[in-house]
């Protein structure tokens, strides 16, 4: 199963991100910061998730998505919002299935 998790490189994020590992599940991880998590079942990319000019290309299909990443004190509404809903759009919603 491929998991795609934003803000992994602690907390809450990291976390979940290894407990799929740990059950044997395919993890990419997506966080601004470097990778924390060291697996032969994780990929990490380092972006931030409101570049929307510079999504990466990630390979799907993405079985679960965990929209993790968030803010308290920067720009909360494109962090905690916009952009999940725009990658909830980009990895999930597939209107041809």
């Amino acid at each position: 199963m491929a998991v795609l998790v934003t803000g992994t490189s602690s907390g809450i994020g990291k976390s979940i991100s290894e407990l799929f590992i740990a059950h044997g599940h395919e993890v990419i991880g997506i966080d601004r910061n470097d990778a924390t998590i060291q697996s032969d079942l994780y990929e990490h990319i380092k972006w931030n998730i409101t570049d929307y000019d510079n999504t990466p290309d990630i390979r799907e299909p993405i079985e679960i998505l965990v929209n993790n990443a968030a803010t308290q004190c920067e720009n909360d509404i494109e962090v905690n919002l916009t952009a999940t809903i725009k990658l909830s759009e980009r990895f999930v919603v597939h209107p041809n299935l």
